[in-house]
């Protein structure tokens, strides 16, 4: 869980500083760190759902 959750806070901050960046006019960098910030969110939740599988068993 605390890999899951560690991923999570990086997404979270990735998207942050993605909308300040495309929000200053800055889009490439802005738009590559929310592409990049949805590909963390996705592999956290990928991670959370097989840990709580695991600990299902």
């Amino acid at each position: 869980m605390k890999r899951s959750k560690g991923l999570l806070i990086v997404g979270l901050l990735m998207i942050s500083i993605g909308t300040s960046l495309v929000a200053m006019q800055n889009f490439g960098i802005g738009l590559f760190l929310l592409i990049s910030a949805v590909v963390v969110l996705l592999f956290a939740l990928g991670i959370g759902i097989k840990e709580k599988r695991n600990t299902k068993k």
